[in-house]
């Protein structure tokens, strides 16, 4: 994670990062300046949401999985890609001054 462009502390946690719309637009939690994406964290979540249908296409063509029978397993398959982006998108992105 980079670091506030105002007071170089780290603007939000991994859970607050994990939490949805806070990966693109977040106050920091040292001095409460908006920030959002940078290029770096659009690159993440566009990799991530790539990759998780990635996931779910090769395990309906490839492996057989079934859309309606086996939805429980498709979930798992696609939160398996989804924590390990975002985990790894945490330490990668970063943010701007809000404009």
């Amino acid at each position: 994670m980079n670091k506030c462009p105002s007071c170089n502390e780290t603007p939000i946690s991994l859970w607050g990062w994990c939490n949805g719309v806070n990966s693109i637009q977040c106050k920091c939690k040292s001095c409460g300046l908006e920030l959002s994406a940078n290029m770096a964290t659009w690159v993440v979540i566009t990799v991530i949401a790539l990759v998780m249908c990635l996931a779910v296409y090769i395990s309906i063509t490839q492996f057989g999985v079934d859309l309606r029978k086996d939805r429980l397993l498709l979930i798992g398959i696609v939160c398996v890609p989804a924590l390990i982006g975002t985990v790894i998108g945490y330490f990668f992105s970063g943010y701007t001054k809000k404009k």
